[in-house]
């Protein structure tokens, strides 16, 4: 999910999209929003653009800003909407209406953060593209020199290689990627995060990482499966600036910036403070902490799937039900000051809870029978569930 779009696949290979398209971040082949949502074949169009490869399944799908980038079971991809920041992963080109396929070796995991991706491959290489501002794809010498990158704008305009800024050590299984800053993990349950880290260091390191930034020395943040009780990480996913992490018992882990309670539990470092170029750093937590998922019961459930929107977050428990917290302002938490004795309701604003700073747990009142949360999503302002109930789905 994007910034005012939505994606989601069926099991007939269709993506259902809607939502803002003003530079054809849909895909549709035009740049008119839909207000409802439209199912497309993805198939046809990628079948007319790559030569017949159209009968591979859709794996993935990923939205940043105003772009999409999506991956097929044979591992390749492809991309459309602004390539102003080179997100697209192509050069020579403003934009694409439709989706274009990316040069690069099979895909098995893939993130859009706000303009720039990042990937890994089948054979376990870490790749980047897009925005470099923030030394969200690192810093190379190497890539500076590359024919597709532009210093000037600190542009990659084609998926580079950032393994050598690792030594090519590391076999790398996943990646997500935030705002400004990305976080990828190795075969080996070892987690590095780099690019904008001002909510990922200490005080006295984000006071000397303004000037870091600018030269282009960010190196990447190292976390070993000691901070998560040495489990097994079985998912990672990004905000706009924080980081979420579920391992294989179910447990969630949480830190980055915390003032509208996006990390869903009381932060260790509440005092703000003005760094070097005079900007004030909000709450944060520099530290992974468990995030806790109480039943009225006081019994805590176990959590199977987390989202990360811009600045709140969802999941979804052991009992397929729905948990939600941070920011609310645009009521993409789903919760209100009131319960509602008629679902016809219509709220007002002033209603709102502005943000949530402890897990909540979600209950469809317009649903008079059980229900099951299979899948979620979050964008900038907005959020998405696929909720089973009876025979019927929502």
């Amino acid at each position: 999910m994007g910034e005012f779009n939505s994606f989601y696949h069926n099991l007939c290979n269709h993506i259902i999209l809607q939502g803002a398209n003003s530079h054809g971040q849909l895909g549709t082949g035009d740049d008119k929003d839909a207000y409802e949502p439209k199912i497309i074949n993805f198939t046809d169009p990628i079948a007319l653009i790559s030569g017949g490869g159209g009968h591979s399944l859709i794996s993935d799908v990923s939205c940043g800003w105003d772009f999409s980038v999506a991956v097929l079971s044979d591992g390749s991809v492809f991309s459309w909407g602004s390539n102003e920041y080179g997100q697209l992963g192509k050069e020579s080109i403003n934009s694409s209406i439709i989706p274009v396929r990316v040069d690069i070796e099979p895909v098995r995991s893939i993130s859009a953060g706000l303009r720039h991706v990042v990937s890994v491959t089948v054979s376990g290489k870490l790749y980047g593209w897009g925005s470099n501002r923030r030394k969200q794809l690192l810093f190379d010498k190497m890539m500076i020199k590359a024919e597709h990158y532009d210093e000037s704008k600190q542009i990659c305009y084609r998926p580079t290689l950032l393994n050598s800024v690792f030594g090519y050590t590391h076999e790398w299984v996943d990646c997500a990627a935030g705002a400004h800053h990305s976080i990828a993990k190795t075969r080996t349950n070892k987690l590095a995060l780099f690019g904008d880290t001002r909510f990922f260091k200490l005080k006295s390191e984000v006071h000397g990482l303004s000037s870091n930034i600018e030269s282009g020395l960010s190196s990447p943040i190292w976390y070993d499966a000691e901070v998560f009780d040495n489990n097994e990480i079985e998912q990672v996913v990004c905000g706009w600036s924080h980081v979420l992490v579920r391992t294989s018992v179910g447990e969630v882990y949480s830190w980055g910036r915390s003032d509208f309670g996006q990390l869903g539990r009381t932060v260790n470092v509440l005092s703000k403070f003005i760094g070097k170029s005079n900007e004030i750093f909000p709450n944060f937590d520099v530290h992974p902490g468990k995030v806790h998922f109480h039943l009225n019961t006081g019994h805590e459930v176990t959590i199977k799937s987390v989202a990360c929107g811009s600045e709140h977050s969802l999941a979804i428990d052991s009992n397929e039900q729905l948990w939600v917290w941070g920011w609310n302002e645009h009521g993409m938490c789903g919760v209100i000051t009131k319960i509602a004795s008629h679902i016809e309701k219509h709220w007002t604003e002033e209603e709102v809870i502005p943000y949530i700073t402890q897990p909540y747990r979600i209950n469809f009142r317009c649903f008079n029978q059980n229900y099951k949360v299979k899948h979620i999503g979050c964008g900038y302002g907005h959020s998405m569930a696929y909720v089973e109930f009876g025979s019927q789905t929502l």
